[in-house]
């Protein structure tokens, strides 16, 4: 070669190399020296394959957002399952449920795992002829969806008012339908697996959501690490603990934001549908998400919104006051007893034992919520909403959230569940503010985590 260029050299610059390999040799079609015919070469050939290969995979690392590997992305979601892991193991030894007397055996023993995060009653289970299950005289609200996913047959038994009606407040329950039917169906009907299939619903979408507000934070410019303090927040932690439907529906609320800001509306109004029918108050605010292509007059896009979020939750809303006479909403608003002024029924509640910790861990980090939205309003401006509404969902829940009664704020193990969603949602929206706050609010969300140790451990 010229100047002493070899050819694979020659090939890496893009110049013409007629007769060399990627390492300076030849390559002939066979004729006499002097006769030499170039034959195309792949860019692996030319380059050599392990070049080739290294450049592929970073492109595609770039594409998905991962810059420094999977590992790297993955690392906030995976400190959080260990720290769910962690809380879980916590909350089963401090309630004492590794020796605990329970079902129709008087002498303690343990608790299966699985069976003691779904803290059924003796009250209830017994309805269902499911009392050698029970470990609490009450039990809490994940036995309903354990009742509904085991045997989906129970709902039309309290329509009907019969014996075999193991739940409470309906049409309440039946209304977070999606979480135990998609229990049901993870565990393909087994109801020796369903216990399983609820407590792994829950924590794999806690990860989920983590990875998610993470990836969101990316995007706008912060830190992923940020998507720890969603995961951690105690309202994901609590409901984890008792098998609910909570974090089933924040993973939905937070995947219909990160379809929005991907311009996919069917697939938002999907997510937005099935958030609806896993924790119905988010009806007051995620059809918001709309805003965009409404201000767009891009109708055919927000049709294409409307109809997956709110025709199936209209349909369920239909089916239940056909069965019980009333409208689900309306069984909502009867067993919470409706709206107060702003934070009274926390105050209503001051004379609990948990009134504390639902004050510092559940009413602060509220407040704190509805600050980064205004700030994010001071920053961008009012007329930015029309752009990103995610700031205006959470003002407008975070009220709903302060105006609720005392059911609602008595102790975190039920106040805490209700703000989970906006505070994911108040994390990506904190991405968008000057750090000090940004950073301030996320610790604050991780501090919560604490919750379990700070709480009586006490069953119902």
């Amino acid at each position: 070669m010229p100047g002493g260029v070899s050819g694979g050299e020659a090939v890496a610059r893009g110049e013409d190399v007629a007769g060399s390999d990627a390492s300076g040799g030849e390559i002939t079609s066979g004729k006499e020296e002097g006769d030499v015919a170039t034959i195309p070469r792949p860019a692996w050939a030319a380059n050599g394959m392990a070049a080739w290969l290294t450049r592929r995979a970073d492109a595609l690392r770039a594409r998905v957002g991962w810059g420094g590997g999977a590992p790297r992305a993955l690392a906030p979601a995976l400190v959080v399952a260990v720290a769910l892991v962690v809380m879980a193991w916590a909350y089963y030894v401090r309630w004492g449920l590794d020796q605990r007397v329970w079902g129709d055996d008087p002498r303690p023993r343990a608790v299966p795992v699985w069976l003691a995060y779904n803290d059924l009653g003796r009250f209830f289970a017994v309805h269902a002829g499911l009392q050698a299950e029970a470990i609490a005289p009450i039990g809490y609200d994940g036995q309903f969806y354990y009742y509904m996913a085991r045997d989906p047959a129970v709902i039309g038994a309290c329509a009907r008012a019969e014996y075999g009606c193991a739940l409470d407040a309906s049409p309440l329950r039946e209304e977070r339908i999606l979480y135990p039917m998609t229990a049901r169906l993870v565990a393909l009907g087994d109801p020796g697996v369903i216990h399983v299939a609820l407590f792994a619903i829950d924590f794999v979408s806690i990860v989920l959501t983590a990875l998610l507000v993470g990836r969101m934070c990316v995007e706008a410019g912060a830190s992923r690490w940020l998507g720890v303090a969603a995961g951690l927040f105690c309202g994901e932690l609590l409901a984890l603990l008792h098998d609910l439907a909570d974090p089933y529906g924040v993973l939905w609320a937070v995947l219909a934001v990160y379809l929005l800001r991907k311009n996919r509306p069917l697939w938002c109004g999907l997510a937005v549908g099935a958030a609806l029918l896993t924790r119905e108050q988010l009806v007051i605010a995620l059809p918001l998400l709309a805003l965009p292509w409404v201000v767009r007059r891009e109708w055919r896009r927000a049709l294409a919104f409307a109809v997956p979020a709110l025709a199936p939750f209209l349909a369920w809303q239909a089916i239940l006051r056909a069965l019980f006479g009333q409208w689900g909403l309306t069984g909502s608003v009867t067993t919470t007893r409706g709206l107060r002024l702003p934070f009274l029924g926390l105050w209503e509640y001051r004379g609990g034992p948990e009134f504390g910790v639902t004050v510092a861990f559940v009413a602060v980090p509220l407040v704190c919520t509805a600050v980064v939205a205004l700030l994010w309003l001071r920053r961008q401006g009012t007329r930015a909403l029309l752009a990103d509404p995610v700031p205006l969902v959470v003002l407008v829940y975070a009220l709903f959230a302060m105006l609720t009664a005392k059911a609602e704020w008595e102790g975190p193990w039920s106040s805490a569940r209700l703000i989970a969603p906006i505070v994911a949602l108040g994390v990506v929206v904190a991405c968008r503010i000057a750090p000090l706050p940004r950073y301030a609010y996320a610790a604050l969300l991780c501090v919560t985590v604490l919750t379990p140790f700070l709480v009586p451990p006490v069953l119902f």
